[in-house]
């Protein structure tokens, strides 16, 4: 066969292909089945909720968004027409929201089963560098069970990434052209990683998906005659940074990939790219968050949704991501917070707020008393490994005050 990489003997071709297609088939097999870990008997018993009022709930995860009070003062972008808008519609935000991890799966895995990952996994060693082990608790979550064994119909819209799977209650965006992280992994290790095609189409997809996933939120804005919870992962304004300031799609240069933090400067971009790009990213998803709320809010004015809007953990310029020592935490901890809660079901809220507490605040609004709040800790761990942690709460209080 003969390309832009010149002739290739039979042999070489057969030896090529085999190579990917171990490869694929590896990678394939170890998605398909994550490790299965020791889930602590703590959220075992899921018991149902009380009878009673049941709203919709929306749950939107915006990757990587930073709060206000940070993101003004280390990236300079000012979003508080966001945040002031989300309280002139009944949100409550609170102001000095931080994370309790700094990676996704770990944020998210703990904010679903309303607990810190020691609880959850306290058998995982420090050592394990595996994250997929959070699939589970992310995908068969304690809050997903609760609430469907209390009636509640789930849909989750994903973003692709690949540790928020959740089967049959997934939702599918339609694309012309479709290629998943899986697949763009595999092409990596082929010859067509030097095309600029792969990595055109995944830039295109990652935009076009992005308002696929807010229109699907306004359409679903009707109301049913079974309570839904719809849990939907945006990913913005994380890189990749694909749109410009007047929300238009723009294609980065180089490999598509999902690198943040110290990962997107040493292989990506500058500080600069960083900052122009998550500044228009940001202000892309605050105007279609917005636009979402208020057809929630408008839908069913008789009874009114839960909503729930955050960043898992905060924008990432400062965050390195093989040291403690040399990351900054008051970027990359403080969150976006917001809650709606209806008028009548509303409990106490706090300025410093962290999302492991979310479902606690929600299941109490809807009649479970015996769920107090646990104490606002946060942790910051390596990539590499994950499940060795640091507790950094007190460093984040001493910001506080």
């Amino acid at each position: 066969a003969a390309g832009r990489w010149g002739p290739r003997p039979k042999f070489l071709n057969l030896v090529f292909s085999c190579i990917v297609g171990v490869s694929g088939l590896n990678l394939l097999w170890n998605t398909a089945h994550p490790p299965t870990p020791k889930v602590t008997e703590e959220l075992k018993d899921i018991v149902e909720l009380p009878k009673g009022s049941r709203p919709d709930i929306y749950h939107l995860v915006l990757d990587g968004f930073g709060s206000q009070k940070s993101l003004k003062e280390k990236l300079n972008l000012d979003l508080s027409w966001f945040t002031n808008g989300l309280e002139k519609r009944g949100f409550h935000v609170a102001a000095d929201a931080r994370t309790n991890y700094v990676q996704t799966e770990l944020s998210l895995a703990s904010t679903l089963n309303y607990s810190f990952i020691p609880s959850l996994l306290p058998e995982v060693s420090p050592d394990e560098h595996d994250r997929r082990i959070l699939s589970n608790l992310i995908g068969e979550s304690a809050a997903m069970k609760k609430l469907i064994k209390s009636g509640y119909r789930f849909n989750m819209l994903g973003s692709g990434f690949p540790a928020l799977s959740f089967g049959r209650y997934e939702i599918s965006l339609p694309s012309n052209e479709r290629i998943t992280l899986f697949e763009g992994t595999l092409l990596e290790m082929t010859p067509w990683r030097q095309s600029g095609h792969t990595a055109a189409s995944q830039y295109r997809q990652h935009y076009d998906d992005l308002n696929l996933a807010f229109k699907w939120l306004e359409s679903n804005a009707k109301p049913t005659a079974v309570p839904r919870f719809t849990f939907a992962h945006i990913l913005a304004p994380h890189p990749p940074f694909v749109i410009d300031e007047n929300g238009s799609y723009v294609k980065p240069k180089g490999p598509f990939g999902l690198w943040d933090g110290s990962d997107f400067l040493q292989n990506f971009g500058d500080q600069k790219q960083y900052t122009t790009g998550y500044g228009n990213k940001a202000s892309y998803a605050a105007k279609r968050t917005l636009a979402v709320v208020d057809k929630l809010l408008d839908a069913n004015p008789k009874n009114p949704p839960i909503i729930i809007i955050h960043g898992d953990h905060g924008s990432k310029l400062g965050l390195d991501q093989n040291s403690l020592e040399k990351t900054d935490l008051q970027e990359t901890f403080p969150i976006l917070y917001a809650l709606y809660v209806p008028e009548g079901m509303r409990g106490s809220f706090k300025s410093v707020e962290t999302p492991v507490n979310t479902y606690r605040k929600i299941f109490r609004a809807l009649g479970a008393p015996d769920l107090p709040d646990l104490e606002n800790r946060s942790w910051y761990s390596t990539f590499p490994r994950p499940f060795r942690l640091t507790e950094v709460t007190d460093r984040l209080k001493q910001s506080d005050s």
